[in-house]
Parts: C-alpha cells; sequence; structure tokens
C-alpha cells in the first residue's frame, strides 16, 4: 500500500493511520472455516460446527462492517 498512497492522498501520518485501520477491519469482514480463527472460536465456545456457520461467521460479517464504517466517518472526520 506504501507506494500508492501519494496517489490516493493518503500520504500523511493520519492516512497511513486509516489505511492501516481500514486493513485491519477488512481482514475481520468475514471469518469462515478456511480461518483458524473461526476453529479457535468455535471449539473454545463448544460450538457445533453448523451453530458457528451461522452466528460467528454472520457476527464477523457485522462487526467488520460496521468497524468500515466507524473508520470511514471518522476519516472523514479528520479530512482524509
Amino acid at each position: 500500500m506504501v507506494p500508492i498512497l501519494p496517489q490516493l492522498g493518503l500520504d500523511t501520518s493520519w492516512g497511513v493511520v486509516f489505511v492501516v485501520l481500514a486493513m485491519g477491519a477488512g481482514s475481520m469482514v468475514i471469518s469462515h472455516a478456511n480461518d483458524s480463527y473461526f476453529w479457535v472460536v468455535s471449539k473454545f465456545s463448544n460450538l457445533d460446527v453448523a451453530t458457528a456457520y451461522k452466528t460467528h461467521s454472520i457476527g464477523t460479517l457485522i462487526v467488520g462492517s460496521v468497524t468500515m464504517i466507524v473508520i470511514l466517518i471518522t476519516a472523514w472526520f479528520f479530512g482524509i
């Protein structure tokens, strides 16, 4: 991402902060069976696989989406 930050107008220190936050939020948009985090949560929560598919996958989708919206609003507030 660093080489294209100036072209996107995000080469300021706050721009870099928001890019890193957006990358973190994007990595949590959905956690499914091919993600080790899915298995850690489902096994430690004693969830069967079908229930984990329904609850954990949808939960991470909601968390990632809401976080991205909050980051976009905050970046807009800072003028990024």
